[in-house]
């Protein structure tokens, strides 16, 4: 999450020196974050694995969703 958050911040940072500065505050910022979530983290957080914990996150929240909204409908049929 640090990676994020550090990439936008060095992307804004760097944007102050044109383009060129965006991609380079990007890059240092991504690296920093990477750097303090494997600290915090003591694992190497890939990309993939991240993206799988977001979907299963997302898939879990619908599935929450889902049993809510159709609560009510299976109890106004019995």
């Amino acid at each position: 999450m640090a990676t994020v958050l550090l990439q936008s911040a060095g992307t804004a940072l760097g944007s102050v020196f044109g383009p060129f500065g965006a991609i380079l505050g990007r890059a240092v910022g991504g690296l920093a974050g990477a750097a303090l979530d494997q600290s915090r983290l003591g694992k190497q957080v890939t990309p993939l694995r991240l993206l799988c914990q977001v979907c299963v996150f997302h898939l879990r929240m619908k599935a929450h969703l889902l049993r809510e909204f159709m609560e009510p409908c299976v109890s106004l049929e019995v």
